[in-house]
């Protein structure tokens, strides 16, 4: 079981790409530290252990998250779409839609970081839409 997770990060003026592999559930904190500490733009994760489709062997999902600072606090959001749907976590807020990974998301759909911490170990270890977050579907 391992993902591959990336983001962009923009340093004196230049965009770099980090790239983390991660097999251990243990190294999901450490990752999500890092993605706001280094105030990266949103992750696009893909688990290795999935099926791929053909011809140009893309990845048969899309899993997009984010980190950042709401009320003192971080707060997270993710969108997961496969061949049975596309979804955003449902949370607390914020009320009005923020914008996570280059596109706009709902409306209530921040969760804590605790929440996308679990949620994205439960991705890691059953490859599948992590069940302990709510969800809400998107278009």
């Amino acid at each position: 079981m391992t993902i591959n997770v990336a983001w962009q990060t923009r340093h004196t003026g230049a965009w770099t790409t980090t790239r983390v592999e991660i097999g251990d559930p243990a190294d999901i904190p450490a990752m999500l530290q890092r993605l706001e500490t280094e105030q990266g733009l949103d992750a696009t994760a893909v688990h290795l252990d999935r099926p791929r489709i053909a011809p140009h062997d893309h990845p048969d999902h899309d899993l997009r998250f984010g980190v950042r600072r709401r009320d003192g606090g971080c707060v997270g959001a993710i969108f997961f779409a496969d061949t049975a749907g596309s979804w955003v976590t449902l949370g607390e807020g914020p009320e009005e839609g923020p914008v996570y990974a280059e596109m706009e998301f709902p409306a209530r759909c921040e969760v804590s970081l605790n929440q996308l911490e679990g949620a994205l170990i439960e991705f890691l270890r059953t490859r599948q839409r992590p069940t302990t977050v709510d969800w809400q579907p998107i278009e």
